[in-house]
């Protein structure tokens, strides 16, 4: 990044935001002379470019940084911190060889942050979109505990561990999705394109036409006739039903509805409870403190319903109740999770006993994901013929009756 003046804004002794314009050769350079002022450097930013040498390049808009590229990330710094290079020059080889430009940008800004002498954790935390609660308070831990290596390996291994879990569950749903969304633009093109010529004919031999007939000429004409109407209200409810979704309320009862599906709530608990148990496991095992380890576990569980549940035991554990209490309580939680908590609690390994409830349950979205496959696969195959041969048998039914006519 080039240019000589650079604009800041940074934090003083007490805490309140300071800004300016100095002059430096780089962004590093300009956050330390900010931090020679005696300032804390929050944003350094170019204070102007010219624009004949500017370049030019595609925004990065929609550039999504997945689980699976940040725990490569981590796991290659926890490798470069482990066989002696500083955390400084490990940041910068990084961000040197990162091919997203969204995760480039983060870790560059983390590497200038750790420059300017914020920690690790500091660094990371301003970036949530990228690295999550879970990875910023195990590295926290792991500086405090002057392991940071070892915390940043056991990060890069939850990371994976939920992006496999992830693909797991997508992998199940596309299926039935892809179908879905098949039997649609089946339908839409057989109502633009096949069936006026079918209403056309009938139209013209002035014959009564069978019942079902009517109905899919009914059916298919008024998707045709409102087509684009219809393709603006459906886009507008997918908007909607996503705006909604973003909300507290709408997001617990479009999650308790999910939970509610016959198979798809199974699969969805098995994986939310799968990774809270692996997601708590591993904070306490850092020594991340037990109320802190389930506010942060509470942000990954992935259904708002259950996150609730984990929150409610942060209380339950100040007013000093054992964990394993409010979630036998819960009508959300299995009695097999809530259990082998409590066994781990009176034994003293509750992480120990957190990795054995997760690897139950990751092994109950195996046995759920192939039992929902092999059930809804004939499912939506013998669906997708009914509609197809249905339309299809309609629209040739006058067709019979003309024959057995001529006969």
């Amino acid at each position: 990044m080039s240019g000589t003046q650079w604009t800041y804004v940074a934090l003083d002794p007490s805490g309140d935001a300071r800004s300016g314009v100095i002059d430096a050769s780089s962004e590093s350079e300009a956050a330390r002379v900010v931090s020679a002022l005696g300032l804390r450097p929050m944003k350094v930013n170019p204070a102007r470019r010219p624009v004949i040498r500017r370049d030019f390049t595609m925004p990065s808009l929609g550039v999504r940084v997945g689980p699976s590229e940040v725990a490569a990330a981590i796991r290659q710094l926890a490798t470069m911190l482990g066989a002696g290079v500083t955390l400084r020059r490990s940041l910068v080889v990084l961000s040197e060889q990162a091919t997203n430009q969204r995760l480039e940008k983060a870790l560059t800004d983390v590497r200038d942050g750790v420059e300017a002498g914020e920690s690790l954790s500091e660094a990371f935390s301003r970036h949530p979109d990228v690295f999550g609660p879970i990875v910023v308070a195990l590295v926290r831990a792991g500086e405090s505990a002057g392991a940071l290596d070892t915390v940043l390996e056991q990060a890069a291994d939850t990371l994976e561990r939920q992006a496999a879990l992830r693909r797991q569950v997508r992998s199940t749903l596309a299926y039935p999705i892809s179908v879905l969304v098949l039997v649609t633009l089946v339908v839409i093109a057989m109502s633009l394109f096949v069936v006026p010529v079918f209403r056309d004919v009938y139209a013209d031999l002035g014959q009564d036409l069978p019942l079902a007939t009517r109905i899919v000429l009914s059916i298919t004409g008024f998707i045709g006739s409102n087509a684009l109407v219809l393709g603006l209200a459906s886009a507008l409810a997918v908007i909607g039903l996503r705006r909604y979704r973003q909300t507290s309320v709408g997001r617990r009862r479009v999650d308790r509805a999910l939970l509610a599906v016959p198979a798809l709530g199974s699969l969805l608990r098995q994986a939310a409870l799968a990774r809270t148990a692996r997601s708590l496991s591993v904070l306490v095992r850092s020594g991340v403190p037990i109320v802190d380890a389930i506010e942060v576990t509470s942000s990954t569980v992935g259904n708002e319903v259950l996150a609730e549940v984990i929150r409610e035991t942060s209380e339950s554990i100040q007013t000093g109740q054992p964990l394993s209490e409010p979630l036998s309580r819960s009508d959300q939680i299995p009695p097999l999770f809530a259990q082998v908590v409590a066994v781990g609690e009176e034994s003293g390994d509750l992480e120990e006993m957190l990795d054995v409830v997760a690897g139950v349950y990751d092994d109950g979205v195996d046995s759920v994901s192939a039992t929902f496959s092999a059930v809804i696969e004939p499912i939506m195959i013998g669906g997708l013929g009914a509609i197809v041969g249905g339309l299809v048998l309609a629209l040739y039914l006058p067709m019979f009756r003309l024959v057995d006519i001529v006969q």
